[in-house]
């Protein structure tokens, strides 16, 4: 489903009122293969929401660790988001 969309237009770095975009998600749900096709289409790995959280932060908060080696090796950086917190797996 996600490839037929990009392929019709929409964009990988499109966010949602929370500035959640679709690798935010991703990561969320732990789908790394969808990981790996939005990186590979150009999806901005260090994207930041309202709260500073990356996709980084909540594919390790739900402890999906293939999506944080994917985000790892695609230069995700490690950064604090607004309340002082860096991603750590929860395992």
């Amino acid at each position: 489903m996600v490839r037929l969309i990009v392929s019709h237009g929409s964009s990988v770095n499109r966010l949602d009122v929370h500035g959640h975009g679709p690798l935010w998600h991703a990561a969320q749900q732990g789908h790394g293969e969808i990981i790996q096709f939005l990186i590979q289409e150009g999806a901005v790995v260090n994207s930041i929401d309202q709260f500073g959280a990356t996709p980084l932060h909540v594919a390790a908060e739900n402890g999906h660790c293939l999506v944080v080696k994917h985000l790892l090796q695609a230069d995700a950086e490690i950064i604090k988001d607004v309340y002082g917190t860096v991603p750590h797996v929860n395992l």
